[in-house]
């Protein structure tokens, strides 16, 4: 039985493709708080559980304590049937959730971050963004999407990064994203988080082997719908 009584509170779309879900407390019990990296599942009704990332796009907002949950959900007709439930909600419906949980967190320390993320798998790594900006702790951020409407939060993004972030489109390159030559430019004291599909993580792990690097570099979290 989930533990959380949510309603939803704003809806907006990031992309054709992309919905942002904002979810308050539906019985004004305080929300519980959250790390970077955590998510919240969702009691999706004749389907079952699903978990979707919590977003927190603001240095501001990675101190507070939250007065409602932001989520990006990438709609997949071909999927489980979470994705299209979560895009036919409307404003003033009633969601179920279990109490958020992290199984992606960020380490604390002073080394340098790279965020890699691909498509709908940016979304935990702009919450590490924005914590990691409230500590001024270093960071950068790489987002690959095989099409523009795979893009989400990229306004957010670009103001965490200063306009320095590396973002890619396969659809527009005609290639896939070079994680081994983006993992050559770093300082040997960074550390990585990766989010996205299979493929992304599996070319991490193969750069990760390639430049020997030490398996605790790395980070990783599978997206799927």
């Amino acid at each position: 039985m989930a533990s959380l009584n949510l309603i939803v509170s704003a809806l907006h779309s990031e992309t054709p493709l992309i919905r942002r879900i904002m979810l308050a407390s539906a019985d004004g019990v305080p929300l519980p708080n959250f790390p970077a990296g955590a998510h919240l599942t969702v009691a999706v009704p004749d389907v079952g559980p699903r978990k979707y990332s919590l977003v927190r796009s603001t240095p501001e907002a990675a101190q507070a304590h939250p007065t409602h949950y932001t989520l990006g959900v990438r709609l997949d007709v071909d999927g489980g049937g979470g994705s299209r439930w979560m895009h036919a909600l409307s404003v003033g419906d009633r969601v179920g959730a279990d109490a958020p949980k992290n199984d992606f967190p960020l380490k604390a320390g002073p080394a340098p971050v790279a965020l890699i993320g691909g498509g709908i798998g940016i979304t935990p790594l702009v919450s590490m963004a924005a914590e990691l900006k409230a500590a001024q702790r270093p960071f950068r951020i790489a987002y690959a999407a095989r099409a523009r409407a795979d893009l989400a939060f990229l306004p957010e993004i670009e103001s965490l990064c200063e306009g320095q972030q590396t973002i890619q489109i396969d659809a527009e390159t005609g290639r896939f994203f070079d994680v081994e030559g983006l993992f050559r430019t770093l300082a040997p004291s960074t550390v990585v988080y990766m989010c996205g599909p299979k493929p992304m993580l599996k070319s991490g792990m193969e750069a990760l082997r390639a430049l020997g690097w030490p398996r605790d570099r790395l980070s990783f979290e599978l997206f799927y719908s």
